[in-house]
């Protein structure tokens, strides 16, 4: 196991992470405009 292929997966988590937070986002913000 390479310590360079951990940092790769590292970022990748948290890039995934990102996204699926702002996907949160935009789903509560449909919500909201939703009456």
């Amino acid at each position: 196991a390479k310590p360079g292929k951990l940092k790769v997966s590292r970022p990748s988590e948290g890039v995934i992470r990102i996204c699926l937070e702002d996907l949160r986002e935009f789903m509560e913000g449909k919500d909201d405009s939703s009456p």
